[in-house]
């Protein structure tokens, strides 16, 4: 038996409630993860860094899932806070709608600009061609993979989380027996990589449609959408800090790649590669925790019980600080197993791995307690100040970083400075934090 949005939570339950979310985002990281092993061992370091120079364009597209599903989970949780439930399953249909619309303009650019669009995100000679292959590709995905992330967050809201953990656990398992495939055995390469998450974002992405359209005991149900554009509006906006995250981290990732091109070469993207498959699973956690968070907080502060959002604003403190630390101190201990796993065919590039991860994990330490602060905003619908901390923490205090550090600590520089983005944003969220505290009584 589910648990009801209206009780009272305390951490056991929370993570209880929030568990199938971010067991969701975990498997949905773990297509990436798989694709990186399976192209790293099985095809080599030139096509683990033209992967990594590829991924932020359709990453940034399929961010619109994102702001979609958490602008829309905290509305329509709302909604059903206040007994709406007809008017929130039009608004869910037009979500869909809009989302699929927008998803299939973008495929359509992808497929056609491709090579330009590898040229200036870092691909020399060398990797045009796979960057190409494999790019085109992939943005097949595009559609069912906003699709896949509006449904992380709706489905929680429709009261059917497991649900979803089902979807993408088919999903993740779908996508590691196809990259084996498609890879090792069919020996198709990177085309075969995208091919098999293009299978895998299918099931995930367009499997909760057919639940949805079925009758079912749901609290959301898809019928004929309401043209409140007006409403779309604010979901997008109020979802905006989530996708300004999400978008920030492949539009970084961008100047990543750039610098160390410059500065290393294909090496030092492939080893960024390594990182950052592995640093989004410890992500991963943390977003999937507050996307579920924020169904209840939404929830009661929309039924106006503000005793029980400072409850739950004080517990998801504790548990920010939990999980970075518990994710910095793997990393330390476990950075030379985890880089063999990625590139231990190559001993000088699993040492170059080994050292950046140790300095690019000190991030760990914030990420969960800025991530919330910005998600406790959306909750109660204050999109403007969760973008604008949004925005700091994922690409303006990072973005600088990445390009002033290297002047400063040589290639050191450009691992630290997720970390030193990440601290800088400490304040900005303090300071929203304390002067919207009587406000909004949490």
């Amino acid at each position: 038996m589910g648990i009801p949005l209206s009780g009272h939570f305390n951490i056991r339950r929370l993570l209880r409630f929030t568990l199938p979310t971010i067991g969701m985002m975990v498997f949905t990281s773990i297509y990436g993860v798989v694709d990186g092993l399976c192209v790293s061992n099985l095809i080599g370091k030139d096509a683990l860094a033209a992967v990594n120079i590829v991924m932020p364009f359709p990453l940034m597209c399929s961010s619109l899932g994102l702001m979609f599903g958490t602008g829309g989970a905290a509305y329509l949780s709302r909604l059903l806070g206040r007994g709406q439930q007809e008017r929130a399953n039009r608004l869910l249909s037009l979500i869909v709608l809009a989302s699929a619309t927008i998803g299939l303009i973008a495929t359509l650019a992808g497929i056609a600009y491709m090579p330009q669009l590898s040229e200036a995100m870092g691909a020399n000679s060398q990797l045009l061609p796979l960057c190409v292959a494999y790019g085109r590709t992939f943005m097949l995905c595009i559609i069912p993979y906003i699709l896949q992330n509006i449904f992380q967050s709706l489905l929680i809201t429709a009261g059917r989380p497991r649900l979803g953990l089902r979807f993408t656990l088919i999903a993740g398992i779908a996508n590691i027996i196809l990259d084996l495939l498609f890879i090792g055995v069919f020996g198709m390469g990177l085309k075969g990589a995208a091919w098999a998450t293009v299978a895998s974002c299918s099931i995930g992405g367009f499997g909760p449609l057919l639940y949805l359209f079925s009758p079912s005991k749901s609290l959301l149900r898809l019928r004929r959408p309401t043209w409140n554009w007006r409403a779309l509006l604010h979901i997008c906006f109020n979802g905006a800090s989530e996708m300004i995250t999400e978008l920030s981290v492949p539009l970084c990732s961008v100047l990543y790649n750039l610098q160390l091109m410059r500065m290393i070469g294909e090496d030092g993207v492939a080893a960024y590669g390594a990182i950052t498959y592995i640093a989004y699973i410890f992500i991963s956690i943390v977003l999937g925790y507050l996307t579920g968070l924020e169904n209840i907080i939404g929830y009661h502060y929309g039924a106006e019980n503000y005793a029980e959002v400072q409850n739950l604003r004080r517990k998801s403190l504790k548990l920010a600080g939990y999980f970075g630390a518990t994710a910095f101190l793997c990393a330390e201990l476990l950075a030379p197993w985890l880089a063999k796993l990625f590139v231990g065919y190559n001993a000088e590039l699993a040492a170059l791995t080994t050292h950046a991860f140790r300095l690019y994990s000190l991030a760990f330490l914030i990420i969960g307690i800025n991530a919330f602060t910005s998600s406790l905003f959306t909750a109660v619908g204050n999109g403007g100040i969760s973008g604008a901390i949004s925005f700091c923490r994922a690409f303006l205090f990072q973005a600088v970083a990445v390009v002033l550090m290297p002047m400063l600590a040589g290639i050191d520089g450009i691992w630290l400075s997720i970390f030193i983005g990440e601290f800088l944003c400490l304040g900005v969220s303090g300071w929203f934090y304390w002067r919207n505290k009587e406000r909004y009584k949490y």
